[in-house]
């Protein structure tokens, strides 16, 4: 589970792409409507969230698995992102999953 991810600057993709950081910036958020912090960040939390199906699985391995360094971070963001904490979501998503296996 434990995922290496590597470590490339926004600053370097900008540079790979002839674009001072300013105008990466405003072009990545015209595209995707979204800065591309903020479009890493729903990523990795929706990477999380895939992740939380499996109710053998604990928090704090799915936090680290979708990169985050602490759990209350983690937590913090995934709440803000989804409208609920992680364990509820992954509580969701298991009964949801025995819902399907039913039909």
């Amino acid at each position: 589970m434990n995922r290496r991810r590597t470590g490339i600057s926004i600053d370097a993709v900008a540079a790979a792409a002839g674009l001072g950081l300013s105008s990466y910036h405003s072009h990545f958020k015209a595209l995707f409507g979204s800065t591309p912090l903020d479009y890493l960040k729903a990523a990795r939390l929706h990477e999380a969230r895939s992740l939380l199906k499996s109710p053998d699985i604990g928090i704090a391995v799915v936090a680290q698995a979708a990169g985050y360094k602490g759990t209350s971070q983690f937590s913090r963001e995934f709440h803000r992102h989804f409208g609920r904490t992680a364990r509820d979501e992954q509580k969701l998503l298991v009964a949801f999953q025995s819902d399907m296996d039913l039909v």
